[in-house]
């Protein structure tokens, strides 16, 4: 799970630091080798987010890592990788 919800001058002339944009969140997932990223922080508030449609298109056209965007009122569970 990694925050995505974005930065820029609009924001930080704002006072508002941001989190990680989308790209910035898959290519740390890459460097780490994990292989699903879990965007959040989007949606928060609407001064501060990454539009969902913007969110989803890039995700649905990724390949690695896998990108699940959580949504209100679902359960996700984990598994646990076993060594």
């Amino acid at each position: 799970m990694l925050p995505v919800n974005g930065r820029d001058e609009f924001r930080r002339s704002r006072g508002i630091a941001g989190n990680m944009n989308f790209d910035e969140a898959a290519q740390l997932c890459v460097k780490a080798n994990i292989p699903v990223l879990v965007p959040h922080h989007f949606g928060m508030f609407e001064f501060n987010t990454v539009p969902l449609p913007e969110l989803s298109a890039v995700a649905g056209a990724m390949d690695k890592p896998r990108c699940v965007v959580p949504d209100v009122n679902h359960w996700y569970q984990t598994e646990r990788s076993r060594a």
